[in-house]
């Protein structure tokens, strides 16, 4: 216990000098389960005190739970039940039945009756669901107090599923307008057409969501956050905080050489993917998330094209697969963060036509050089 305890505090000297706060807190759990096995509880609490100011002021949520559970079943008895409570609270807040499901044996055997009673209660009663939102593994929609979600050949249009994924991507922290959404579904058509054609589009979307989900304001459109539940959000907000992480690993910022990444903001990028991967997937029934021979994203507005399609419609950049930066493969279609090394996919065209403007060049960039279709309109050998 002696050699943990000097490990653990050596480990922490360096995440304070490296000013990783997130990180340093969560190190400082493993503090507080060594004083606990040395039976000395109130340096624990007051060290778990400490951490969770911390982690709360991040919204590290993921950190948080895994503390509160560990301490509680460290600690035993109803102190113990009681931070655990805690622990399944936050799980609960992050949309993670899976992990709570796999949690109640051991509550059973530790007697954690009033955590299980919690569960039952929690998990079991409809009255407070949302609408689910399911955009890993294919796009499906789950209304409350049903048991079958709407998937495939369900939907009343094709272009009612396209809006949705478009409303998805375009209004997590905003509204958009009718028009952008009718260009989008509509290039080829006039602006009335487009305009006409979204109109019903829309009144088949609402016949799935149903209730207050479309929020409607004058030329804006935005769903509505309060109702429904996204794990293509969820794990936005995972990515963001995976992106704090990497910006706090140095100071003054973060180098771009692969050899210098911050070593705690690696360990929650790998964290944040099995977080995925456990608790949002809807698996595919490949058992893929995004097949990279056939799926290509535009870097700059995310447009996912098909296996023929080499040029993004809309921005005119080559669509890719694999991370411009590290060469990471694009395991989601929608993505706007590289997994591995954090790099943003529009940013990097940014960056790069910046890059070739200083350097005075007029030859495209040839990452995003937006090349001719085959005549033959088969992909490029």
């Amino acid at each position: 216990m002696d050699i943990a305890e000097k490990t653990v505090n050596s480990t922490l000297d360096i995440l304070k000098k490296l000013g990783a706060e997130t990180r340093f807190a969560h190190v400082l759990g493993k503090k507080a389960l060594i004083f606990l096995h040395k039976k000395q509880t109130d340096e624990a609490r007051n060290i778990l005190e400490q951490l969770l100011c911390i982690l709360k002021e991040k919204q590290a949520k993921p950190f948080l739970s895994e503390i509160l559970i560990d301490f509680g079943l460290a600690l035993g008895g109803t102190d113990g039940e009681k931070y655990f409570v805690d622990g399944l609270k936050i799980l609960l807040e992050m949309n993670a039945p899976a992990r709570i499901t796999r949690l109640k044996e051991t509550m059973e055997n530790r007697g954690f009756q009033q955590a299980l009673k919690f569960v039952r209660d929690q998990m079991e009663e409809p009255a407070d669901e949302k609408l689910e939102i399911t955009a890993f593994g294919g796009l499906s929609v789950k209304r409350p107090n049903e048991l079958k979600a709407v998937t495939g050949k369900s939907w009343p249009s094709r272009k009612s599923r396209e809006l949705l994924a478009l409303l998805l991507v375009l209004t997590e922290n905003r509204q958009v307008t009718r028009e952008i959404l009718a260009s989008h579904l509509w290039p080829e058509a006039t602006e009335k057409k487009s305009l006409a054609n979204l109109r019903v589009a829309l009144t088949h979307l609402n016949h799935v969501l149903r209730g207050n989900v479309i929020i409607s304001d004058g030329p804006f459109l935005a769903l509505n956050r309060g109702n429904i539940q996204v794990d293509f959000w969820e794990f936005n907000s995972l990515s963001k905080q995976w992106q704090d992480f990497w910006r706090q690993g140095k100071p003054g910022g973060f180098s771009r050489q692969k050899n210098c990444r911050p070593l705690h903001a690696h360990n929650f990028s790998d964290q944040t993917i099995t977080l995925f991967f456990n608790v949002f997937l809807t698996p595919a029934p490949n058992g893929t998330i995004m097949n990279n021979k056939e799926k290509r994203i535009c870097p700059k507005c995310n447009f996912l094209g098909t296996r023929q399609d080499n040029v993004c419609p809309y921005c005119g950049i080559r669509l890719i697969s694999l991370c411009p930066e590290c060469g990471a493969p694009i395991r989601i279609a929608f993505a706007r963060y590289c997994y591995r090394c954090g790099v943003q996919f529009s940013k990097t065209v940014d960056n790069r036509i910046g890059e070739q403007k200083n350097a005075g060049g007029s030859t495209p960039v040839p990452v995003f050089n937006a090349m001719k279709r085959p005549t033959n309109n088969q992909e490029e050998k």
